[in-house]
C-alpha cells in the first residue's frame, strides 16, 4: 500500500487515522509512506510505529519511484513465498 502524504499540510488526530484503518479491515503486508517535510515524516513515523504490530513492514520514502520499486520488490518476494 502506498500512502502519499506529500500534499498533506495538516493531519487528523492519530486516533481518527487508526479508526479509519480499522474500519477498512485491510492490513496490507507492507506500507510505503511518501513524505517531503519533517511534519509529514513525523506523522508517517507515528503511523509506522502504531500500525507496526499488524503489518510485516513499513518504510518511509521521499522519492515515489523508490517507494514503488520497494513495494514491487516486496510483493514479488511475498508472492514467490506463497507459491
Amino acid at each position: 500500500m502506498l500512502l502519499d502524504l506529500r500534499r498533506a499540510t495538516t493531519f487528523p488526530c492519530l486516533d481518527d487515522l487508526l479508526a479509519a484503518f480499522q474500519a477498512d479491515g485491510v492490513w496490507p503486508a507492507c506500507r510505503a509512506f511518501i513524505v517531503t517535510n519533517d511534519v509529514q515524516y513525523e506523522m508517517a513515523r507515528q503511523l509506522q510505529s502504531t500500525l507496526g504490530p499488524q503489518t510485516t513492514i513499513n518504510e518511509i520514502f521521499q522519492d515515489e519511484t523508490r517507494a514503488m520499486e520497494w513495494l514491487v520488490a516486496f510483493s514479488a518476494r511475498t508472492f514467490s513465498i506463497r507459491e
